[in-house]
Parts: C-alpha cells; structure tokens; sequence
C-alpha cells in the first residue's frame, strides 16, 4: 500500500495498515517541493507546502510503520534535469528504512548517477518510460554496463549504440542487411 496526502491528515491509518499487514507492505509516498532554498513537504491536494519539518516527518513516518519512503522532488519532476541529489544525501543517512527516489530523469546517466553518489536502494522514473521511446530493458541494460540490476528479461543490449539521451542508435544499413538475410554463396557447376 502507498500512502501520501493521508499521511498529512490520518497517520493512524499507516500504523493500522502496518499492524495488519506488515511493514513491509507500507509505502509512504513524499512529495519534497524546494522554495527558495528550503525543503519543504509538499500536498499536491491543498497545493500547498505543510510547515513541517522535514527530517522529522520522514522519523514520524518511519515510527509509525513505514516500511519504505518513496522520495519525489517536485521541482525536478518532469524537468529532465535529474535526481536531486543533494536532498536524497540529505534525507538518507537520517531514515533507515528503503529510500526509493524519483523525479528528474532524463538519460540514463542520471540514474548511474543517482546510483554511484547516493545510498538509495532503488529508483523511480515516469515521463521518462512515458514519454519518450525509452524501455526498461534497454535502460536496464545501459546501467548494468557500471551497476548491478536485476533484469525480468534475457535481452541484451550490451553491443549496441545510443546517443546522449540514452535511446538507441540505428544499427548501420549493411550489419541490418547482413541480419536480415542469409547470403548464399554462389554455386559454380
């Protein structure tokens, strides 16, 4: 189950839900907006920034049954800029419970990025998957090159091409025609 905007109003329905389901099951969902400078907690609801702080709602969350935060930069979602790292390093050594993050993808290389300079344990990406050519297996794949990942699928794209958004290069018109058919060579009689 994931929570978020009932965090702010009900945080006994986390603890109910945690008791009954296991923490493990419980996921509370955080929207973090940065106005000038600050961090703050954001509810997309009221479409306002709650006067709390930080740090100390992630603990409250984490008490009360959380068993993992799924961390979303509202600044950088959909910016394509990246990850915002400085909050995730920021946020991490606090909790300790799994920290998913998201918002900002644009390449690959932001999420090798994410991978080498924080210590979050997974990683979330929508408009990136949604609203580019982009798939899972082939960003997957990309990363595995420097990281560990775990694949769902026995496709490889470890030999191909891509250009700096991380999308996959057209493969040079003889090798495609050299896949595409089976030459014969001709016979002599």
């Amino acid at each position: 189950m994931c929570f978020n905007s009932s965090l702010h109003q009900n945080i006994d329905l986390v603890k109910q839900a945690s008791r009954i389901y296991g923490d493990q099951c419980i996921v509370g969902s955080i929207d973090v907006i940065n106005l000038d400078g600050k961090n703050y907690i954001y509810d997309h609801l009221t479409r306002k920034a709650l006067e709390l702080p930080l740090i100390d709602y992630l603990l409250r969350l984490q008490d009360s049954g959380v068993g993992e935060i799924l961390l979303n930069s509202v600044n950088r979602d959909g910016a394509k800029c990246g990850y915002d790292i400085d909050l995730i390093n920021y946020i991490s050594p606090s909790i300790h419970v799994p920290l998913i993050i998201c918002g900002g993808v644009g390449n690959p290389q932001h999420m090798i990025e994410a991978l080498n300079f924080t210590q979050v344990e997974a990683l979330a990406a929508s408009n990136f998957f949604h609203f580019t050519e982009h798939s899972a297996t082939v960003t997957k794949s990309l990363i595995s090159n420097t990281e560990q990942v775990r694949h769902e699928s026995y496709a490889k794209y470890d030999a191909v091409s891509t250009d700096q958004l991380g999308r996959l290069l057209k493969k040079p018109e003889p090798d495609l025609t050299n896949l595409l058919y089976q030459k014969l060579v001709k016979e002599i009689i």
